[in-house]
């Protein structure tokens, strides 16, 4: 699995809108092939940054499947106009799941190893069923 992490800074006071349109433009995102999960963060200390994290299944997937179509430019077209710089776009190699239902759980690294900067191999993932929370 290949973990998408984008860092969007939006303008002060247009944080509610972004998000309501990124509720929109996340279809586009959640409709290409390859697409695992995907989750917005919003950050606390500077209210208008924001972390994507979004699972594909291979790197390909997101760089060019997604990102030469015209889901890409859908998704751009909403949210695109609140980029107050351009998104900072890397990709990680692990197997984190964060899809609806996941359990994080602790391989044998356990959270010091997380913590210390081991692999997001050492963050494993298990599904429980929705109604078991």
């Amino acid at each position: 699995m290949v973990i998408e992490h984008a860092v969007f800074t939006v303008a002060p006071g247009d944080e509610a809108a972004f998000e309501e349109a990124f509720a929109v433009g996340h279809r586009s995102i959640a409709a290409s092939p390859g697409y695992l999960w995907g989750r917005l963060i919003k950050q606390i200390e500077t209210p208008g940054t924001f972390l994507l994290l979004v699972g594909w299944e291979t790197l390909e997937h997101h760089t060019v499947g997604f990102r030469s179509s015209e889901l890409f430019t859908a998704w751009r077209a909403a949210v695109g106009p609140f980029f107050a710089a351009p998104p900072v776009v890397e990709h990680y190699e692990g197997d984190f799941d964060l899809r609806q239902g996941a359990r994080l759980t602790l391989g044998r690294a356990g959270l010091a190893g997380c913590l210390m900067g081991d692999h997001l191999s050492a963050v494993r993932s298990e599904t429980r069923p929705a109604t078991a929370r």
